[in-house]
């Protein structure tokens, strides 16, 4: 009895050892692949500068406020607008603060944080698109070509990377890089990945979750210049951009521009004229609790469309929403949808319904 006692004893020790060290594998795999995403400050900028004197300095705030224009709107011609440029004269007044620091290649940089609220009222004034910052992230494979191929990574290509992340950040959009591992190896060649070989492309971006999904590939030609081309996987449909001989830098930026021009299009909003009706009801089912009730409410009235959000009606887990919202109601569906938790329910009128997913 005790031997039977002890051997069940055991094997349920080495089932407990085996359960915690799949799970220590499982969550090591999904932090190292959201290790790889980039985080982006739409109120934030960086900028290179060449000292820390006061003239640098003013200098680095008008152009982060330009940086912070382009990336809260989406569009790249935002600093051009006539009623912004006397803000862009004084742009201390919108700054909330500023710290030195260091590149990754040794460069000076100058970190400029901008007022949310200030900015968007800025924004609002001009009668420009105000984009939300919760925005999706981007999967970019990207395949260089000079005596092999060969995908551009930190390592192969730090120089090259760097440009990358800097150009998705400059334009507001999160941006994730593979991990190149022995599981990517095997789902992507860089030969499939030069041709743009859409199956092998989407089946490789899997494990990486909702994610969308850029290609590029880039050719080094003889005089240090490149040409290649992107394409975005934009709601099932491929969009290309070719890029012709040209530095480096430039078709890292063609690679940003070509996603947030889409995406701004798709989820940008223009503040309503006060003659249009912008009320609208909401019913969320699913919230067994106060935090769920509290996480509703705060992730709602956080989107930069919506005015306010007042609870009207709440009863077992439905609670119902009365919204004030500078967008159609279309493109407030759309923005509420890039929450995953927020499922759509079919209804017949004009409620906006979901399920809560916590």
């Amino acid at each position: 009895m005790a031997a039977s006692l002890l051997t069940s004893t055991t094997r349920a020790d080495h089932l407990g050892a085996k359960l915690l060290a799949a799970g220590a594998i499982f969550a090591l795999t999904h932090a190292a692949l959201a290790q790889n995403a980039v985080p982006i400050g739409v109120y934030s900028a960086r900028v290179e500068v060449a000292d820390r004197t006061g003239s640098t300095l003013r200098q680095a705030q008008k152009a982060g406020l330009e940086q912070v224009l382009i990336k809260a709107t989406g569009d790249p011609d935002a600093p051009q607008v006539p009623s912004l440029q006397e803000d862009l004269r004084e742009p201390s007044r919108l700054l909330l603060g500023y710290s030195y620091e260091e590149s990754t290649i040794g460069n000076l940089r100058l970190r400029l944080n901008y007022d949310e609220k200030a900015v968007q009222g800025l924004i609002s004034a001009a009668r420009l698109p105000l984009w939300t910052s919760n925005r999706p992230t981007v999967l970019v494979w990207l395949v260089s070509t000079d005596d092999r191929r060969s995908f551009v990574t930190l390592d192969e290509a730090p120089e090259a990377t760097r440009m990358l992340v800097d150009n998705f950040e400059m334009r507001g959009v999160p941006l994730q890089q593979p991990l190149h591992d022995l599981e990517d190896a095997a789902a992507l060649s860089p030969g499939e990945a030069w041709r743009l070989d859409s199956a092998a492309l989407v089946g490789a971006s899997r494990r990486y979750g909702d994610r969308l999904l850029l290609a590029g590939r880039m050719a080094e030609l003889s005089d240090g210049r490149v040409s290649g081309e992107w394409r975005f996987l934009d709601e099932g449909r491929w969009i290309t951009s070719t890029v012709r001989a040209g530095p480096t830098e430039e078709f890292m930026k063609a690679g940003a521009d070509l996603v947030a021009r889409r995406l701004a299009e798709r989820y940008a909003v223009v503040a309503q004229s006060g003659s249009l009706d912008t009320g609208y009801r909401l019913v969320v089912r699913g919230a067994r609790s106060y935090l769920d009730f509290a996480a509703i409410r705060e992730t709602l009235v956080s989107l930069e469309a919506v005015t306010y959000a007042v609870p009207e009606f709440l009863q077992g887990d439905l609670i119902e929403f009365r919204l004030e919202a500078d967008a159609e109601r279309g493109r407030l569906k759309q923005l509420i949808e890039l929450d995953r938790r927020f499922v759509p329910v079919p209804g017949n009128d004009s409620t906006l319904r979901y399920e809560w997913l916590r």
